[in-house]
């Protein structure tokens, strides 16, 4: 073969090289920017699960406070749905905002006469002890 075939063929073998090098790099760099918005949804939805589930909670306690000034609850079906978004922040969040919730669930309890509690700490303390924990939990994560 003459010169002139051979530097064209290693032109042509150079140019299949380097647009097979560039796309690897252009799917290997796709693939990571996907896994990486992936990863920042995910964690997104979990927060935004985290705050719907510790509101309701806080919007149920909110309820039951205000009722406990009224009368004491004497049908224990009352507190189901707090008992439900407690449970909720069980399996959703962290030991620290279990800690905090359970606090208040506490609270209303002692509130209500269904336990004896002595606790010395305000509803209106412990709320905003639940909200504090809730946002260096959520800040923690991102």
């Amino acid at each position: 073969m003459s010169d002139a075939i051979i530097q064209q063929i290693i032109s042509v073998i150079a140019v299949l090289v380097g647009v097979a090098v560039g796309a690897i790099a252009t799917y290997f760099a796709n693939y990571r920017l996907k896994m990486y918005e992936l990863n920042y949804l995910q964690e997104k939805e979990a927060n935004m699960q985290i705050r719907d589930c510790c509101a309701s909670f806080i919007s149920e306690a909110n309820r039951l406070v205000v009722l406990s000034m009224q009368e004491k609850i004497s049908d224990k079906k009352e507190i189901i749905t707090l008992t439900t978004h407690y449970t909720n922040i069980e399996l959703l969040c962290s030991k620290n905002i279990i800690k905090a919730a359970r606090d208040i669930f506490d609270l209303i309890l002692s509130l209500h006469g269904q336990i004896d509690g002595s606790t010395n700490a305000t509803y209106a303390e412990l709320r905003k002890e639940f909200i504090n924990v809730i946002k260096q939990d959520i800040k923690t994560q991102t």
